[in-house]
């Protein structure tokens, strides 16, 4: 369309616009009570379409001197009046706190703890959400408390900061939308994409005696002469074609219950990938219960194992090459 690629410019640019303002108006915080002059209220259709049935009726009242239609009309304007006095009182007074957040892969929505505390009226009805997460809608009896659990759009690894969220209500009627914003001060890790792939190498389990190896099937250790019963899979045809004796291929696997995981290993990988790589292997190797240790630039976990041991070597992947807030 013609207008389309300017229209989305204007937009964007309005959008960036009110988030600056969003931001210098609701600093970052551990607490927050709302107050009346941090809730915003404005009509909604269905309003626009009351008021228009008020003026019908204004103009029936007026054209039949109707004394009936007149109460009503009048009765009416009373009630649109209190509905905005409730939308917006159904705000004002809640308690929210940051209480910590869970750790997710990339790609996953990161989930954010907040408790929550209804004033001295009932909270009905509100719906709470931050950008790209899940719309929670909540409703407290007076003085009652929660403590509940919200999401937030998380695409890439490191540092996430789930950014403001926006407290809104329509109760009781929906002719008024009211909604307040709150900036709690909150971040989670995001974990690397677990990637499949590679086998670790022989220097997995390299210590200062050296590598432990067995018979198996990961690392090819070299050819050997075939002996009679031996499978043919592992037959080397092509020094066979060389005129050279019939050979087979030897492999060899990392014997132990330890492993090690190293930055150094997959140096076709990029960073990222890299990252990932290691991440799928910190969780094989958590299900397969073996000990590990992980070495990356700058930062050495030793061998252990154990659930305390997972997070620790996740939130190392997390926090690598990332600032860590203050």
């Amino acid at each position: 369309m013609l207008f389309a690629e300017p229209l989305a410019r204007l937009r964007q640019r309005f959008n960036t616009r009110r988030d600056r303002w969003i931001a210098r108006r609701h600093p970052p915080v551990h607490s927050e009570t709302i107050d009346k002059r941090r809730i915003y209220i404005l009509p909604t259709a269905a309003c626009g379409g009351f008021v228009l049935l008020l003026l019908t009726l204004m103009l029936l009242a007026i054209n039949y001197e109707n004394n009936l239609i007149y109460g009503l009309t009048f009765l009416l304007v009373g009630v649109l009046l209190v509905s905005m006095v409730h939308t917006h009182n159904n705000l004002r007074g809640i308690e929210l706190s940051a209480r910590g957040s869970t750790p997710v892969f990339a790609g996953e929505k990161s989930r954010y703890r907040l408790h929550i505390k209804a004033p001295e009226h009932a909270v009905v009805g509100v719906s709470m959400q931050y950008r790209g997460g899940d719309e929670f809608v909540l409703t407290l009896d007076s003085q009652s408390e929660r403590t509940l659990e919200l999401s937030a759009s998380a695409a890439e690894r490191g540092l996430h900061r789930p950014g403001i969220l926006r407290l809104a209500s329509r109760y009781p009627m929906g002719l008024f939308v009211a909604w307040s914003y709150v900036n709690l001060d909150q971040y989670s890790w995001i974990y690397p994409r677990p990637e499949a792939g590679g086998t670790l190498p022989a220097s997995a389990m390299q210590s200062d005696i050296g590598a432990l190896m067995g018979e198996g099937n990961e690392e090819f250790s070299g050819l050997n002469e075939y002996q009679a019963g031996m499978p043919l899979g592992r037959v080397a045809w092509a020094t066979l074609a060389r005129g050279l004796p019939l050979q087979v291929k030897e492999f060899t696997d990392i014997q132990g219950e330890s492993r090690w995981l190293r930055w150094s290993f997959w140096p076709e990988l990029g960073g990222e990938a890299r990252l990932s790589r290691l991440c799928h292997w910190v969780l094989k190797l958590q299900r397969e219960n073996k000990a590990f240790g992980l070495d990356l630039p700058g930062q050495h976990l030793p061998v252990s194992s154990g659930r305390g041991q997972v997070d620790a070597a996740l939130l190392a992947l997390a926090q690598h090459g990332v600032e860590r807030p203050k």
